[in-house]
């Protein structure tokens, strides 16, 4: 699986992770709670997924892209130690891609 990228999620999501993140880092967290958060989000997009009409080929591509980040961070969580390395990586790609559209 490729590694997380935030960049094709919208901006609730994004935040939601980062929140999520800090919760985790600041053992507000426990692994097993941000997986079950994560699972829950996982089960929105693809709920959203499947009423989506197949006519709308381009908000589907971004549903599907939204779901495998997700299925992404679930299994970055199920090891505590590769889960800060490859979340930091993947918010480090998506604030230099932010800064990189605000230049």
């Amino acid at each position: 699986m490729d590694l997380l990228n935030l960049i094709d999620l919208n901006e609730v999501e994004r935040q939601s992770y980062e929140q999520l993140y800090e919760n985790y880092k600041s053992k507000q967290l426990e692994v097993k709670d941000v997986r079950e958060t994560i699972t829950k989000m996982k089960n929105a997009v693809t709920y959203e997924l499947v009423k989506t009409p197949i006519t709308e080929t381009e908000k589907i591509i971004k549903l599907q892209a939204r779901i495998e980040n997700l299925i992404g961070l679930e299994v970055i969580f199920e090891t505590p130690e590769i889960a800060e390395k490859q979340f930091q990586t993947a918010l480090h790609n998506l604030r230099k891609n932010t800064e990189r559209k605000n230049v």
